[in-house]
């Protein structure tokens, strides 16, 4: 772990060679994986913009105003991020990811810049966990697929 030890976003190496990228703030007995199944170098390059932009995140707050997206919002923001090139699934009723592990590193030097202003634009969508993952059910972004018949 090395320079991320005391950082709130860490990362570790699976037993299968891939890495995982974790919330090191996650309570005992709360899931704190953010990403799993990458190499080493996305798992560094994850690890460190989410420390930057958490560092980022506590200088700016004293005074400034959070930005929070509205529910109204959901399905625009998804497809933005769709038009990105990277794929957005809800797993199961808990969890939705965002398929930006899955591009090249070319792809992914195009669409990190597009993804930020994004991540901006939209604000905090934390507290929309659940309605983003329904929606993402309604529309068939979900895994495993729904079931066609």
């Amino acid at each position: 772990m090395g320079e991320h030890s005391k950082a709130r976003f860490q990362m570790q190496q699976e037993e299968d060679g891939t890495w995982t990228v974790f919330d090191s703030a996650t309570s005992p007995g709360r899931e704190g994986r953010m990403i799993t199944g990458v190499s080493e170098k996305r798992a560094h390059q994850y690890v460190e913009r989410l420390n930057a932009v958490f560092r980022s995140a506590l200088i700016a707050l004293p005074g400034a105003e959070l930005k929070l997206m509205r529910e109204d919002q959901i399905p625009d923001f998804i497809h933005e991020i769709v038009a990105t090139g990277c794929d957005i699934r809800a797993v199961g009723e808990d969890h939705y990811v965002v398929g930006d592990a899955d591009l090249s590193v070319q792809a992914y030097e195009v669409a990190e810049p597009e993804l930020d202003r994004i991540w901006k634009e939209y604000g905090d969508h934390g507290h929309l966990k659940r309605e983003i993952i329904a929606y993402l059910h309604s529309i068939g972004r979900s895994y495993p697929p729904p079931p066609t018949h």
